[in-house]
């Protein structure tokens, strides 16, 4: 999902480095028929990227402040990254993420506060545990548990599927007036619908 987010970004459309990145990263996408298939290079930085969301804020626990700095930094990237790249609706999510990683970890404290783990309010301690454990149940058992409810989307650098089109399809594409020709008649499906 990582390299695929690079290869449609806003950054990448008619620009010098984009045919270099997706000849890196992508078989063969202006070959005929195209490959879609990824390299084994954007394996690589996926599961790069992966780790570095995965082991950065770890860093947090440290209490040291350039091992804190580091890693706020680096999830501050990391987010800025994902805000630029998406074309879905995610900048709530990692915008406030990213503003409460700061003041959590940088402004309230230097890292995690462990002394204060101890006067936890017993009923939050609860709260968080049950929460952690309903979290882990639903990556175990994910029929069982909403998908945002059990943060799977924050596995995002795992893709989960892939929208491939073909070359064929290419006039039936939506025009830039945002309107298809097929839309406006009236699709099969929508034509009990709107009468």
């Amino acid at each position: 999902m990582f390299t695929l987010n690079l290869v449609s970004a806003k950054f990448m459309v008619d620009v010098p480095w984009a045919g270099w990145f997706r000849r890196t990263f992508i078989r063969g996408h202006d070959s005929t028929p195209p490959d879609y298939r990824l390299r084994p290079a954007a394996q690589l930085l996926a599961q790069g990227a992966a780790l570095v969301e995965f082991a950065v804020p770890l860093l947090t626990w440290t209490n040291q402040p350039s091992c804190v700095l580091f890693s706020i930094v680096t999830f501050m990237c990391m987010h800025t990254f994902i805000v630029a790249t998406l074309i879905i609706d995610v900048f709530c999510w990692n915008f406030t993420d990213a503003v409460w990683y700061v003041i959590l970890f940088g402004v309230h404290s230097t890292g995690v506060d462990w002394a204060e783990l101890s006067s936890m309010d017993p009923r939050l301690a609860a709260w968080l545990l049950c929460h952690a454990a309903y979290v882990a149940w639903g990556h175990v058992f994910p029929n069982q548990v909403p998908y945002v409810v059990a943060h799977r989307h924050a596995a995002g650098n795992w893709a989960q599927g892939v929208l491939v089109v073909k070359q064929s399809a290419a006039a039936k594409r939506v025009p830039a007036n945002g309107v298809s020709s097929h839309l406006r008649e009236g699709a099969c499906w929508a034509r009990g619908i709107s009468g």
